[in-house]
């Protein structure tokens, strides 16, 4: 997962306008069946949004451009309803089981979603189809939080555990391992960053698709051996500067900028598919300098 930035993004006024006049008549609906009916009967309006989304060439919470599906545009907050996680909090053995039991009957469940936000395209989000359909109506709050139950309710004041890809900081308490798998962050398995990234590793079905996964160890894999390329290369560097052979020294060092630039940092570029994950397998090679001056901070 890679942070997107929707500082900058802007529907056209011809949309938002219809999302205005959308909006009213929402509004106006006075059961849930009426609203719920109307959203549904305009459900094909969000998805006019699809091809002007930024990075809307791949599924903003898994990084994929095929392993997911088509892709849709889905609602962070669920619109309609939202179901209880009670499955996952419970497998999280380091919480005790009061707090288990705290933090799932503090999950919003009162038979309506967000609705108001329907329309809203701050709440969408360009997701995969089976990750969508994994995620369903699933959206865990955090224990005592505020919980948004009405549109006169400040939903940006609720502490929601799924990890969200348009809040800045929040990818990054993901990171990946050598076989594709994705896991927290954090090593502290009591924070809530890890039972944050926990969660939405379940509740998004990351590692639950595995073609999802095989996509990750492969692209893992060649970001590996590019570093491995480079390494090499590196080394041939180093006996040269120690002979003193200034042009063979020259020669190496275009063959080293030449897997940097062209096998290492398009991977780790956010517009390549699993850039995250190319980024996970630098960073497990930090220690080394030239990752740091060449590709991490070049």
């Amino acid at each position: 997962m890679i942070y997107i930035d929707l500082s900058t993004y802007l529907p056209e006024d011809d949309w938002r306008y219809k999302a205005w006049q959308l909006n009213n008549e929402l509004y106006e609906k006075n059961s849930s069946d009426e609203k719920f009916a109307f959203i549904d009967a305009n459900r094909m309006f969000w998805g006019q949004l699809k091809e002007g989304l930024p990075f809307n060439d791949k599924c903003w919470f898994s990084e994929s451009k095929e392993s997911v599906s088509v892709y849709q545009i889905e609602h962070f907050r669920p619109t309609k309803a939202v179901g209880r996680s009670t499955g996952i909090f419970k497998k999280l053995k380091p919480l005790s089981e009061e707090s288990r039991k705290d933090w799932t009957t503090s999950t919003k469940f009162k038979g309506l979603g967000y609705w108001w936000l329907a329309f809203n395209y701050l709440n969408y989000r360009n997701c995969g189809g089976r990750i969508n359909n994994i995620k369903g109506i699933r959206f865990p709050i955090s224990q005592n939080s505020f919980i948004a139950y009405d549109v006169n309710d400040n939903f940006n004041n609720e502490h929601n555990f799924l990890i969200d890809p348009i809040k800045k900081g929040d990818p990054e308490l993901l990171t990946f391992d050598p076989d594709g798998k994705a896991r927290p962050s954090s090593i502290n398995k009591t924070s809530l960053e890890y039972y944050r990234a926990y969660v939405s590793i379940e509740i998004y079905g990351l590692n639950s698709i595995d073609s999802l996964v095989s996509h990750r160890n492969t692209k893992w894999n060649e970001c590996y051996k590019a570093i491995r390329r480079a390494m090499e290369k590196y080394d041939e560097l180093e006996r040269a500067v120690n002979i003193g052979d200034v042009p063979l020294y020259n020669r190496y060092f275009d063959e080293f900028m030449d897997f940097i630039d062209n096998d290492i940092k398009p991977a780790i570029n956010e517009s390549s598919e699993f850039s995250a994950v190319a980024k996970a397998c630098v960073l497990s090679y930090s220690k080394y300098d030239w990752i740091k001056d060449y590709v991490l901070e070049a």
